[in-house]
């Protein structure tokens, strides 16, 4: 509904350490008019027959290089941030607005299936809409999802993403490993450019805040080692990466990221009194 023919759309939660308009200027985004990011590669997953049953044949080279397609990942957009031309791209805007409604949610009762109950929330059915509406126009951004927050030692004992136990004793990391529910984006230097997730150290609160020391990076997926680059899901949407390297923040990341926890307690101490 914005009056603008170019729009960056931004979850409340997401937070960039740089002005988000130079997503305008980005290659890919002038290419395609569309611009999305990858969320995290976790959980291997294979949606390969479901595909095939929504969408036309041939299947586009986009839709090949998927992880739903490859089985890499059920997990292929984080949709925190979408960058598009709205006169380039309106029928698969217009059909995002129609998965994202009223038959969003099931009812296992009717034995009706949502969209919900197909994909996680509304993150891939952005990129499905251009599918569907045969518009082969947008690109995922060349770049790794990350995280960040403090470096921890040993895996929550938690039950984790493939429906394990409980662990009786957290097994070690075997390399630097954040446990957050921040998901952190680069820029084309592989520098923080924005990250998704607000900043308490989960989901369930909103009085822990999370300290933010270091950041991790995923491996690329050409030379994904998974011993030494692995997400493990925890609980209140916490995810641990284990990477080969950790990294500080510049000095000026460093210090934004300071203001906004020290904005979030005086708001908290705000809302206690009243």
């Amino acid at each position: 509904m914005s009056s603008f023919r170019e729009a960056i759309f931004v979850d409340a939660d997401a937070f960039f350490s740089t002005d988000p308009a130079s997503l305008l200027e980005d290659e890919q985004y002038i290419s395609t008019g569309a611009l999305f990011f990858k969320d995290r590669n976790l959980s291997p997953e294979s949606k390969r027959s479901w595909l095939n049953s929504i969408l036309l044949s041939p299947m586009s080279d986009n839709v090949k290089r998927s992880r739903m397609w490859t089985g890499e990942s059920g997990h292929m957009m984080d949709s925190g941030v979408i960058v598009v031309d709205k006169w380039r791209h309106f029928i698969p805007l217009l059909l995002a607005t129609r998965l994202n409604g009223p038959d969003r949610d099931g009812d296992q009762a009717a034995g009706k299936r949502g969209v919900y109950d197909m994909v996680y929330g509304d993150k891939e059915t952005f990129w499905l809409s251009w599918e569907l509406c045969g518009d082969l126009e947008y690109a995922f951004r060349d770049s790794l999802a990350g995280s960040m927050g403090t470096l921890a030692t040993v895996h929550p004992s938690s039950e984790g993403d493939s429906g394990e136990e409980p662990q009786a004793t957290p097994k070690p990391a075997s390399g630097p490993m954040v446990c957050s529910p921040q998901l952190l984006h680069f820029d084309r230097d592989g520098k923080p450019l924005w990250f998704n997730g607000w900043i308490s150290r989960n989901k369930d609160s909103r009085t822990e805040w999370q300290d933010f020391d270091v950041y991790l990076k995923e491996l690329p997926e050409a030379g994904r080692r998974r011993k030494h680059n692995s997400w493990t899901i925890s609980p209140a949407n916490l995810l641990c990466l284990e990477a080969e390297d950790s990294y500080s923040f510049a000095s000026q990341d460093q210090a934004k990221l300071d203001d906004m926890l020290r904005l979030g307690r005086e708001n908290t101490a705000l809302f206690d009194d009243t």
